[in-house]
């Protein structure tokens, strides 16, 4: 043998080094928790099922694959998991969201399924998704009067579900729905929804029910509407700030005060609101 050549012996470890790591890997592959998993998935176990969609879809302890994650949260969802119905239905839902696929009727088919559970944010997102429908499709309107179609009955009945359940967005949207200017039996609709969700800090709702009392425009109608955009002005919500800057150039239900007027218009314009500065420098010098 000469000096090059490997030994018996050194083939003989390099041989049984290899095989313990075979027996690693398929013990590994056996007995891991992941393959435990897949075991626990095919025997139908409808929770391990979500989980492992759950960590295909967010990459958790695998690589991230969404044909696999949608695999999974299917077969939980067919077996009436309502997380997964819900998971599933937003991943062809949401389009800019990487790996996935907008399809409609998936959309409705797997939200409307966990929604008809009781889930409440998927009744939210099915509401929000029948809403904007609505809006897209619906141009008609008959003065102050919507038209009410057929999504739009939808996008309510699924957020007055939410809302009822306490869901702040959901109760937000509800009033959405009810907010037309004029309407004295609307308005109040959407004055009570929108208060709902402003009482717990909801600050686009603050700023909507600011503007819902400055639609009536008297004294005390003023003085409501100046707290709620105060509110929602001090958490850097622009839009409040310019309607707020607005009530103080023109001194409705407040003091007339220029120099707040400027602030809120000057702080809306910093966060980039588009109307601020032209609003700025039309005030009278």
């Amino acid at each position: 043998m000469t000096e090059n050549q490997p030994s018996r012996q050194g083939l003989y470890g390099l041989a049984a080094a290899l095989l313990v790591l075979m027996l690693y890997v398929t013990y590994h592959a056996a007995f891991s928790p992941m393959a435990r998993l897949h075991r626990a998935a095919k025997r139908g176990d409808v929770e391990v099922q979500f989980r492992l969609g759950i960590c295909y879809l967010e990459g958790d302890g695998v690589w991230r694959d969404y044909d696999k994650a949608v695999k999974w949260l299917r077969m939980a969802a067919e077996q009436g998991d309502s997380e997964a119905q819900y998971r599933l239905g937003m991943h062809y839902y949401v389009p800019y969201v990487p790996g996935n696929q907008y399809d409609i009727d998936e959309v409705e088919k797997w939200l409307g399924m966990a929604a008809g559970q009781g889930h409440a944010e998927a009744q939210y997102q099915l509401g929000l998704y029948y809403f904007h429908k609505s809006q897209n499709n619906l141009s008609d309107f008959l003065g102050e009067q919507r038209l009410l179609t057929t999504d739009f009955n939808e996008a309510v009945k699924w957020a007055r579900k939410a809302a009822d359940q306490g869901h702040v967005k959901a109760q937000f949207l509800l009033g959405l729905c009810y907010y037309t200017p004029h309407d004295p039996q609307n308005i109040g609709e959407a004055v009570k929804w929108f208060r709902m969700a402003a009482d717990q800090g909801y600050v686009e709702a603050q700023c909507m029910l600011g503007l819902c009392y400055m639609s009536d425009g008297n004294s005390k109608d003023m003085e409501e509407a100046v707290k709620w955009l105060l509110k929602a002005a001090e958490q850097g919500y622009d839009r409040a700030q310019v309607n707020l800057g607005i009530i103080y150039a023109q001194g409705k239900g407040v003091t007339q005060n220029r120099a707040e007027a400027e602030k809120w218009l000057r702080t809306a314009a910093e966060q980039g609101n588009e109307a601020a500065p032209g609003i700025l420098n039309s005030l009278e010098p």
